[in-house]
C-alpha cells in the first residue's frame, strides 16, 4: 500500500481538486457572482488544459445547471492547442449531447468547420441551438457563418433538416429568422419564409413581423402567413410564467420596467428597460439563465428591500399594461426617429411569447375627488418615489435665478422668496414644463394605485387635471419643486464621479489583444475622457442627454484615435533630433488632436447638445483631460512611461484595483476639472455654508414631527438614528468592500453634494456616496 500510494500524483489531484471547487459554484450550484467567469479565466489561465477536462467531467455527472455558462467558458479557455481534445469529444457517442455540442460549437467558432458535417452532430447542433437560440444572440453569428460558408445545394438541404428535425415552435422562429437574415437566394428565402411561417406559436408571428421583405413576391407571402395567424392569437391570455413590474417616474421622467419569465423546468429570463415619457427607450437589459440569478443577487446593494421590495421602488401591473408602456416608448423612438440603446433587440425579442397579447391602458380609477386633495400634492415629495423630483444642475434656466436667491441670502431678505418661484415657475411654463408633469404624475397614479395607495393616486391624478388646465405656479407641489431646486448649491454643483472601473474599460480597449504600454495609455486615456463626457452631461438637460451606451462607444472611439495621435505626436516631439522641449500643455498640436477628437464624435454619431454648438464646449473638454492625464499624471508620477516604450509589455500595470501612478493621481482623474464646475467666490462659499446649515436644521426640525413610534434607521455618515421619511436614495460605501451599503439620511446627501470640504472628509473618513 505504501508503494501504491508513493505513485499517487498528490500535486496532480490537489490542482484538480482546486479547479474543479473553482468551476462549481459558477457550472453546477448557479450562485457564481457577477463578473464570475472573468474572475475564472484569470485563475485557471496558467491550467487551460485541467479546467477543460473538469468541465466536460461536469457534463458527464449531468451537473451543468447552465449550458449557455458552461460554452462561454469552454468558448474563452479553449485554443488551437486543445482542438485534439474537442474533436474527440465531438466524435465520441458516449459523450453527452449537451458536452458534444459544446465541444462542437467551439470548433466552430474557431472556424473548425469539419466535425458539424456529419450529419449526426449536425441534427445535434440543431436542436441544441433551437433550444437557446431565441435567448442567445451571440449564438447566431457562428451559425450565421456556418451557413454562409455552405454552397446552395447544401444550404437547401440544411433548410429541410431544420424543418424535419425542430419541433419547439420558438426555437424554430428563431432559428429561421437567423437564416433568412443570413440568405440572400431568392428560392431559398421564399423556402424559409415557408418554413417559418408553418409553426404555430406567438413568437413565430413576432419573427414575422421583423422580417425585412426583399419582394414583392416575400411581402405577399409574409403578409399572407401574418393574415392566416391573426385568427390563432389569444390577444387576452398571458402566457404562464410571465410576470411585469413598473417603478415611479424620477425627476427625468424616466421610469424601470421590467419582465419576468420563471417557470419550473424552463430557463428563467428577464427583459429591463428604462423608459422615459418624453425620450422614448433609454436603457434595455436582457438576462437568461444564471444572469438572472446573479443581477437578483445585486439588487440588495441598489434597492432598500432586495429585489422583491414591490412596495417600495417597483410594484407588479398586468403585463398587458407593461406591454402597453413599452410600446408606447417605442413608438415615440419611431416617430423621433431616435437610435435604441444596444442591448434592446435582445430584450426585446424575450419577449417574443407574448407577441400576441393585447396590450392594455386602463385610466386610473375615476372617483369623485376630494376636496382639497390637489392642495396636499406637496406631501407626494414626502414620498420615496419622489426623491428625484427637483430642477438640478442640468437646468440652466434657472441659473440666473438661482444666483439671485444668493444676493437675497445676502441682503437677508425673505419677501423675494414667492417672487423668485413665480419668475422660475414662469420660465418652466414657457418651456413645456406643465405637460411633461401632468405626464409623469398621471404615469405614478397608476403605480400608486397598483401599490395599494388610493389616496396619493387620487392626489397625483387631481393635481394632473390642473396642470392640463394652466394651474402651474400656484401648485403647492410645483412650488415646493421650485423651492428647493432654486437653491444655489445646485448652481456650484459637481458632478458626481461614477466612472468605470479602469480595469473594466481595459477589456473594452484592449479587446482581447496582448496589453502593451502603448494600448495601457489608451485604457488611461479612455478613464479620463470618461471624466470628461460626465462633466459635459452634467451640463445637457436630462431628456437629451444620450444613452449610456453610445456615450461609452464614443468614449472608446475618441480614447483610440486620441492615443494614436498623441503617441506620434510624442514620439516626435521627443525625437533627439526635433530639438523640442516639452512644455506643460500640448501647443499647437492642441488644434490638430481637436480635430482627431471631433473625427470621433461624428464617426460615433453623438448628437449635439443645442447649447454646445458644434461639440464646442465637449472638445475644449476633451483635448483639456487629454493634457491632465499626460502632463500632470504621465509624465509626473507614474512609473508607467506608457509612451516612452509603448511597445513592451504593460500587462503589469493592468491590475485590478492598482493605478500605476498611485491613489492621489486616480483621484485627481476621478474628480477632473477641479471642485467645481463653477467656483464660488470666498463670500459665495460663506452664504453656501449658512444656508445649507438653515437647509440640515429644517431637515431635523421635519424628522421632530415624526411620531416617536414611527420606524427609522441609522444614518451610515451622521451616525444618528433617523425617521423613515428623511431616507435618502443614496448608499453610503464603505472602505472595506466587505461590508453592506449603508443607508444615508437625505440631510446628508444635500450636504454631501453642495459641500466639498464636507464630501472630501466622508470618502476619506467613511467611503464614497452612490445614487441608486
Amino acid at each position: 500500500m505504501g508503494r501504491r500510494s508513493d505513485r499517487v500524483d498528490h500535486s496532480g489531484f490537489a490542482l484538480r481538486k482546486r479547479v474543479r471547487d473553482s468551476l462549481r459554484p459558477v457550472l453546477v450550484s448557479g450562485t457564481g457572482p457577477e463578473g464570475a467567469v472573468d474572475d475564472l479565466l484569470e485563475e485557471l489561465e496558467p491550467c487551460r488544459d485541467v479546467a477543460l477536462r473538469q468541465i466536460f467531467g461536469f457534463f458527464r455527472e449531468g451537473r451543468i445547471a447552465d449550458e449557455i455558462a458552461a460554452l462561454d467558458l469552454v468558448g474563452r479557455l479553449a485554443t488551437e492547442e486543445d482542438r485534439p481534445l474537442l474533436e474527440r469529444i465531438v466524435q465520441d457517442t458516449a459523450e453527452p449531447e449537451a458536452a458534444r455540442v459544446t465541444a462542437a460549437l467551439v470548433l466552430l467558432g474557431h472556424d473548425a468547420l469539419a466535425p458539424i458535417a456529419d450529419q449526426e452532430i449536425s441534427r445535434l447542433v440543431l436542436r441544441w441551438q433551437a433550444r437557446f437560440l431565441a435567448e442567445e444572440p451571440g449564438l447566431r453569428p457562428p451559425l450565421q457563418r456556418l451557413y454562409r460558408s455552405a454552397p446552395p445545394p447544401e444550404r437547401a438541404a440544411w433548410i429541410a433538416l431544420q424543418d424535419q428535425e425542430l419541433g419547439d415552435s420558438e426555437g424554430r422562429a428563431a432559428v429561421f429568422e437567423m437564416l433568412l437574415e443570413a440568405e440572400d437566394h431568392p428560392e431559398l428565402r421564399r423556402a424559409l419564409i415557408s418554413a417559418l411561417a408553418a409553426g404555430r406559436d406567438p413568437a413565430v408571428r413576432a419573427a414575422l413581423r421583423r422580417v425585412r421583405t426583399r419582394s414583392p413576391a416575400e411581402r405577399d407571402l409574409v403578409t399572407g402567413a401574418l393574415a392566416r395567424h391573426a385568427s390563432e392569437a389569444e390577444t387576452d391570455r398571458v402566457p404562464d410564467g410571465w410576470s411585469a413590474r413598473v417603478g415611479f417616474c424620477d425627476g427625468t421622467g424616466s421610469f424601470p420596467l421590467r419582465f419576468d419569465f420563471r417557470l419550473e423546468g424552463r430557463r428563467p429570463r428577464t427583459a429591463l428597460f428604462v423608459l422615459n415619457h418624453g425620450a422614448g427607450v433609454r436603457e434595455a437589459l436582457a438576462l437568461t439563465g444564471l444572469d438572472v440569478r446573479r443581477y437578483d443577487g445585486l439588487a440588495p446593494a441598489d434597492e432598500p428591500d432586495g429585489p422583491d421590495c414591490a412596495g417600495e421602488m417597483m410594484v407588479p401591473i398586468p403585463v398587458p399594461l407593461a406591454l402597453a408602456l413599452l410600446i408606447e416608448a417605442e413608438r415615440f423612438d419611431r416617430r423621433e426617429r431616435h437610435a435604441p440603446p444596444d442591448d434592446y433587440e435582445a430584450a426585446r425579442r424575450l419577449l417574443d411569447p407574448l407577441a400576441d397579447l393585447r396590450p392594455l391602458v386602463p385610466e386610473p380609477r375615476r372617483t369623485r375627488q376630494p376636496a382639497g386633495s390637489a392642495a396636499e400634492s406637496a406631501r407626494l415629495l414626502d414620498h420615496e418615489g419622489y426623491a428625484g423630483w427637483f430642477y438640478d444642475a442640468g437646468d440652466h434656466a434657472l441659473d440666473d435665478v438661482r444666483l439671485e436667491a444668493l444676493d437675497a441670502l445676502a441682503a437677508d431678505d425673505r419677501s423675494v422668496c414667492d417672487a423668485l418661484i413665480d419668475r422660475a415657475a414662469g420660465r418652466l411654463a414657457a418651456g413645456g414644463e406643465p405637460q411633461r408633469l401632468a405626464r409623469m404624475l398621471r404615469h405614478n397614479a397608476l403605480v400608486h394605485e397598483a401599490a395599494g395607495e388610493a389616496r396619493l393616486s387620487r392626489i397625483a391624478q387631481q393635481t394632473a387635471r390642473r396642470l392640463e388646465r394652466g394651474e402651474f405656479a400656484a401648485i403647492p407641489l410645483v412650488r415646493r419643486m421650485i423651492r428647493e431646486s432654486l437653491h444655489p448649491g445646485h448652481y456650484f454643483l459637481t458632478p458626481i464621479p461614477d466612472l468605470p472601473e479602469r480595469h473594466d474599460l481595459a477589456q473594452f480597449v484592449l479587446d482581447g489583444r496582448r496589453p502593451t504600454r502603448g494600448a495601457v495609455f489608451a485604457v488611461d486615456l479612455a478613464f479620463t475622457l470618461s471624466r470628461a463626457f460626465e462633466v459635459w452631461l452634467s451640463r445637457v438637460p436630462c431628456v437629451e442627454r444620450p444613452h449610456g451606451d453610445q456615450i461609452q462607444q464614443t468614449t472608446l472611439g475618441c480614447a483610440r484615435a486620441g492615443a494614436r495621435a498623441i503617441q506620434g505626436w510624442f514620439g516626435e516631439v521627443t525625437s533627439p533630433e526635433s530639438g523640442i522641449r516639452l512644455g506643460d500643455d500640448f501647443g499647437p498640436f492642441g488644434d490638430d488632436l481637436r480635430q482627431v477628437y471631433r473625427a470621433a464624435l461624428s464617426a460615433t454619431g453623438l448628437p449635439r447638445a443645442r447649447w454646445d454648438e458644434g461639440h464646442g464646449f465637449l472638445l475644449d473638454l476633451l483635448v483639456q483631460a487629454s493634457e491632465a492625464l499626460l502632463f500632470r499624471v504621465c509624465l509626473g508620477p507614474c512609473p508607467g512611461r506608457c509612451l516612452l516604450e509603448p511597445r513592451r509589455s504593460g500587462a503589469a500595470l493592468l491590475r485590478p484595483g492598482v493605478f500605476p501612478a498611485g491613489r492621489e493621481a486616480e483621484v485627481f482623474l476621478r474628480s477632473w476639472p477641479g471642485p467645481f464646475l463653477h467656483a464660488p467666490s470666498r463670500a459665495q462659499q460663506k452664504l453656501l455654508d449658512l444656508l445649507i446649515r438653515q437647509t440640515e436644521q429644517a431637515l431635523d426640525d421635519l424628522g421632530e414631527l415624526v411620531p416617536p413610534d414611527a420606524e427609522c434607521y441609522v444614518c451610515g455618515v451622521c451616525g444618528e438614528q433617523r425617521p423613515r421619511t428623511t431616507l435618502s436614495r443614496s448608499r453610503l460605501v464603505p472602505h472595506d468592500l466587505g461590508e453592506e451599503p449603508r443607508p444615508v439620511c437625505r440631510r446628508c446627501q444635500g450636504r454631501y453634494r453642495r459641500d466639498a470640504r464636507f464630501r472630501a472628509a466622508t470618502r476619506a473618513r467613511l467611503g464614497q456616496l452612490f445614487y441608486t
